[in-house]
């Protein structure tokens, strides 16, 4: 690949712009940058300074289209327009995730010459020929954050353009694949305050940055989270996934607890942070008693573990 001019639309995360760097042989990146994912374009400054701040040294340059939030038609169209306004621009090599299939379509009708690379979780190759041309490093937190104008502090406290956010230390932080995860988990001391702070802060990193660089999860603050954050854009929700990371799965038993709230038909338990483990009673219990139980691995749809005695397992 060597000398090779390359384009990088970049649709749902800029993890991608980090991978792209890292190929040897390239000449020059072009990123084709979808407007939903940079509102605030002073973000896109701070992101090219951010590249050379991490050691890349291949020259970047940028152009901006509608995304494929514009519709098909409307996204096609923004990238006619691009191209009309680089008429003398025709890459060698595009590069192809699977949030850019619809821009990598249009550009393949304009420029046919130009061959298709597609990353493939840590592997690029060239396609039609599925020659395996790369294989890259994960993608660093570090790295991605600061890709963001973002930085974890110490105390596990998020800072955005250097200014630290109003929202509590986060509880978990993590790639998952070529997007970072940010999580908070509600203590039985959080107040209103606290998750309208979390609330806050989200917006503020979404106005900045777009939505769908980052999975955002509030766990354990119930409705109340709801009421500060867009459902859409944070997921209050727990998966089997979730209560994995905090060593919780089918079997893990929890003995000599007490319920946190009862009612005549179920009893909800604190397991790990910010998770809900709920047994099924058949009357009211008292919310003093300890039990012994034992996960299932089944999620309720509200996002609890549903638990079982495990006295009543053991005499099944």
């Amino acid at each position: 690949m060597e000398g090779v001019r390359l384009l990088v639309p970049v649709g749902g995360s800029r993890g991608n712009i980090i991978q792209a760097c890292k190929l040897e042989g390239v000449a020059g990146i072009h990123l084709l940058l979808t407007r939903s994912l940079f509102p605030n374009p002073d973000t896109v400054k701070q992101m090219l300074q951010s590249l050379i701040d991490l050691g890349f040294e291949t020259p970047v340059s940028v152009g901006f289209i509608d995304g494929p939030e514009a519709g098909p038609v409307g996204c096609r169209d923004s990238i006619n327009e691009w191209k009309g306004s680089r008429e003398d621009y025709v890459p060698d090599q595009i590069f192809v995730t699977g949030s850019t299939l619809l821009i990598v379509a249009s550009l393949s009708r304009l420029f046919p010459s130009a061959g298709l690379i597609a990353l493939r979780g840590r592997e690029v190759f060239r396609l039609p020929e599925e020659e395996l041309i790369s294989t890259l490093a994960p993608l660093e937190l570090d790295e991605y954050l600061a890709l963001h104008g973002m930085e974890l502090t110490g105390s596990q406290k998020l800072k955005l353009n250097g200014i630290e956010l109003e929202a509590k230390p986060l509880g978990d932080c993590k790639m998952i694949g070529t997007r970072a995860s940010l999580t908070w988990f509600s203590s039985r001391s959080d107040s209103k305050k606290p998750t309208q702070m979390i609330g806050s802060s989200i917006r503020k990193i979404v106005e900045s940055i777009g939505i769908g660089s980052f999975e955002f999860n509030a766990f354990g603050f119930g409705p109340l989270m709801g009421n500060s954050s867009d459902p859409k854009v944070v997921n209050t929700i727990p998966d089997m996934r979730h209560f994995r990371n905090e060593g919780i799965e089918e079997g893990t038993e929890e003995c000599g607890v007490s319920p946190i709230h009862t009612n005549p038909e179920r009893a909800l338990f604190i397991l790990g942070r910010g998770l809900t483990g709920e047994l099924a009673t058949d009357s009211q219990i008292d919310k003093r008693e300890k039990f012994d139980i034992r996960a299932t691995g089944e999620i309720t749809e509200k996002g609890r573990m549903t638990m079982a005695l495990i006295e009543e397992e053991e005499e099944e």
